[in-house]
């Protein structure tokens, strides 16, 4: 069992559908290919955005 799993102990996995932005899109195919480090501040505020999205879905 991960520490992810052992943090997070979700009883069974899970399907979400979510619907994101072109903008979001590109901020999470941009941190794939170059890190997140290599993104600017506005990059990072969409790429928060998906993640506020996938979070709600979650949990929420």
């Amino acid at each position: 069992m991960s520490d992810l799993i052992k943090r997070y102990p979700f009883s069974k996995d899970k399907e979400i559908k979510v619907e994101i932005s072109r903008e979001q899109m590109a901020a999470i195919l941009y941190a794939q290919d170059y890190g997140l480090k290599r993104m600017d501040p506005d990059a990072l505020a969409v790429l928060d955005s998906v993640m506020d999205t996938l979070t709600y879905k979650l949990h929420p």
